[in-house]
């Protein structure tokens, strides 16, 4: 669900400069929520851990 939004949020701000899909995302930091959504569900369904850095780090990235 987080990488629909992500989708979402992303086309909308290239289209009209908002975003109504993912909470904290605009421009300068999308692309890096982004990455870090995927590090984060890499570590959790291929690696089978929780890292708690990720975490961290992308909500010190959403503020």
């Amino acid at each position: 669900m987080k990488f629909y939004l992500l989708y979402h949020g992303w086309w909308e701000l290239e289209d009209i400069g908002a975003n109504y899909y993912y909470d904290g995302a605009d421009m300068n930091n999308i692309e890096s929520i982004l990455k870090l959504e995927a590090k984060i569900w890499i570590d959790k369904y291929i690696y089978g851990k929780e890292n708690t850095d990720l975490q961290e780090k992308l909500k010190r990235e959403k503020k």
